[in-house]
């Protein structure tokens, strides 16, 4: 009568389904947490790089001295690559001379995609018939005046 009673094996069947459920849920968060960690980089990085080009010439070179410290304030901030999930894309530089103090502008963008967020995106769509996307784009601009010659 004793191995009626017995609801050991019920019990590790509901915390195998559970434990589940909730890892995805707890690498979801993580995740979302890096991606937030990667767009506070990539705002320090146009911060920085906007305000880098207020001082430079606004010469040939202008637009690659600009992009290339962009992307190495980025790089030094965070790890970017196919390894880590990111993909850092080529600053749009402009310089607005219409306005009466001309204005510099940095926009920069990245990809954020990691198999982890793939398969939390795969989940969800599974267990509540909604999708998530697999990948995020993260952009941010900046806009200073421009006292370059």
């Amino acid at each position: 009568m004793d191995r009626l009673r017995n609801n050991g094996g019920q019990a590790l069947v509901e915390f195998a389904l559970v434990s589940v459920v909730l890892m995805v849920f707890v690498v979801g968060v993580a995740e979302f947490a890096r991606a937030w960690y990667y767009d506070n980089a990539l705002e320090n990085a146009v911060r920085a790089g906007v305000r880098y080009a207020t001082e430079l010439p606004n010469d040939a070179s202008f637009q690659s001295n600009v992009a290339t410290y962009v992307q190495n304030q980025m790089t030094s901030a965070v790890p970017v690559g196919g390894a880590y999930g990111v993909t850092l894309n080529t600053p749009t530089i402009t310089i607005n001379s219409t306005t009466p103090p001309p204005t510099v502008t940095v926009i920069e963008s990245c990809v954020f995609s990691d198999p982890v967020l793939e398969a939390f995106s795969y989940i969800v769509s599974v267990f509540f018939s909604k999708t998530i996307p697999a990948s995020l784009t993260l952009s941010r601009s900046g806009t200073m005046y421009y006292s370059g010659t």
